[in-house]
Formats: C-alpha cells, sequence, structure tokens
C-alpha cells in the first residue's frame, strides 16, 4: 500500500499513468477490505457454532478511535464485526444482545463486589472479599455473560406474568418470548 501510494504521489496529477496508479491503490483498499469483511463472517460463523446465546460490549468504537491507537482500532473494522456478528446470529436464530460495558474489569464475577480500578498491567483479577482469581479478561467476560443471563431472564419474567393460554399449555408462552426477542433482534437490526 504504501509503495502504491508512494508512486501515485509522484505521478503528474490528472494524467493517465496518474489515473492507472489511483486504479491500482483503490483495487488494494479494495482486496484489503473483502480479505477483513470474509475473515469477519468466518469469525462470527464460528462463535455462532459455539454457542446459542451471544452477548457483546456497548463499546462506541469512534471514541475508542481517537486515541493514540486510532489507526490501528479503524484497521480492525470492530463495528463492522458487530453489525456482521448480530446479523449472522439472526440468519442463524441465534439470540444476540449487547451488554453495559461499564465496570466489567472492575466487578468480581465471583461475589460481585466492586473490586476497584486497575491498571492495564495488573492481567490477574483476584478479589479482596472471596479470593476468587483468575485472568481480568475472564473475570470481565463473565461479569458480561451474567449481565446478558439477567437481561434475558427479565424478557423471560416479562413472558411468565401474562396470563397462560385456557387449556395451561407453556408452549405458547415459551413461543411469544422467542418471538419477542426476534422482533426486538430484528428492530435493532433496522
Amino acid at each position: 500500500m504504501k509503495e502504491l501510494q508512494r508512486k501515485l504521489s509522484r505521478k503528474e496529477k490528472g494524467s493517465k499513468n496518474w489515473e492507472k496508479a489511483e486504479i491500482g491503490v483503490a483495487k488494494l483498499h479494495h482486496k484489503i477490505a473483502n480479505s477483513r469483511k470474509n475473515f469477519h463472517f468466518q469469525v462470527a460463523h464460528q462463535l455462532c457454532d459455539q454457542g446459542e446465546m451471544i452477548f457483546v460490549e456497548d463499546i462506541d468504537f469512534r471514541v475508542s478511535a481517537k486515541g493514540f491507537l486510532g489507526k490501528s482500532m479503524l484497521d480492525g473494522g470492530f463495528g463492522q464485526f458487530r453489525t456482521i456478528l448480530k446479523w449472522v446470529c439472526w440468519k442463524r436464530d441465534k439470540f444476540f444482545a449487547q451488554v453495559d460495558h461499564k465496570y466489567s474489569s472492575q466487578i468480581c464475577p465471583n461475589c460481585g463486589t466492586h473490586t476497584g480500578k486497575k491498571p492495564l498491567s495488573q492481567r490477574q483479577h483476584i478479589c479482596p472479599e472471596c479470593n476468587y482469581q483468575t485472568t481480568r479478561d475472564h473475570a470481565a467476560a463473565e461479569v458480561l455473560l451474567q449481565r446478558g443471563l439477567e437481561a434475558t431472564q427479565e424478557v423471560r419474567m416479562d413472558v411468565a406474568e401474562r396470563k397462560l393460554p385456557s387449556n395451561g399449555d407453556l408452549s405458547g408462552s415459551v413461543f411469544d418470548w422467542l418471538d419477542k426477542c426476534r422482533s426486538r433482534n430484528t428492530q435493532e437490526r433496522s
């Protein structure tokens, strides 16, 4: 990419050679975007193979892209990946939800106490209350899973509070819950 852009900058703007070099840069950009998108689809399908429910953090990646790692954040295409993952989950009939990301690495997943802010160099989670030890990322993932399951439990509670059908069949309420989840996912998708 650097080499092609350097060649483009040396051409006289508007000339035939400049147009050829510009087309070469555009083709390479297109190839990079397609390979990134292909990788995102492969990972999304792999994640859907591994589970029935997928919970992701509701991070605003535009804020992260303004830091010192901004170019790397934009190159990764994390926002595009989240959109593709959401679509693949909908297509394969898996449950997808975004959960609150705040303080996920500061809460103990075992006892739920707030352990305080940790520097990035501290890679271990050690709870002072219950002595639960694991890696920092694993603890944050467990907290996100708990938050996601709590959110789905609230949806189930809403469905359970409804009146049962006259024949006492519970299958109708289960189907209502599934329809509610699917309609919410399609609303977020549109």
